[in-house]
């Protein structure tokens, strides 16, 4: 089992496997979401592949941001357990937005930042 790793957005696996949640979740639910972006990807592999992804999508003319996690296994079929708003995306956000820059915690800065403004 290999631990997870960044993966890139326009990685040709990442971009089927967030084709695959969208209409995945569609089929569930009947909603009507589209595929606008993939934000964030990252994987693991594990027997099969999994990928963590934060989706950019719209409802309408609506965006919303979105958490999926996807199995794709080696026999090429796919499963979808998670899809559900991002919440953390979100908060990033508000914190950057509050802070005027960046708060990627990858960064001794941003995660000096991060831990000071939320109290830990």
């Amino acid at each position: 089992m290999g631990g997870i790793g960044p993966c890139g957005v326009n990685d040709k696996y990442a971009k089927e496997a967030a084709k695959y949640a969208v209409e995945e979740h569609n089929k569930r639910t009947s909603e009507n979401v589209t595929l606008k972006n993939i934000v964030k990807a990252n994987s693991q592999f594990a027997n099969d592949m999994v990928f963590y992804l934060t989706l950019e999508t719209l409802v309408g003319d609506q965006t919303f941001f979105k958490e999926a996690i996807v199995h794709q296994y080696v026999d090429g079929s796919q499963k979808l357990d998670i899809f559900r708003d991002a919440i953390y995306y979100y908060k990033i956000k508000e914190l950057e937005s509050n802070l005027g820059g960046n708060a990627d915690s990858s960064t001794k800065r941003s995660a000096g930042r991060i831990i000071y403004c939320s109290g830990a």
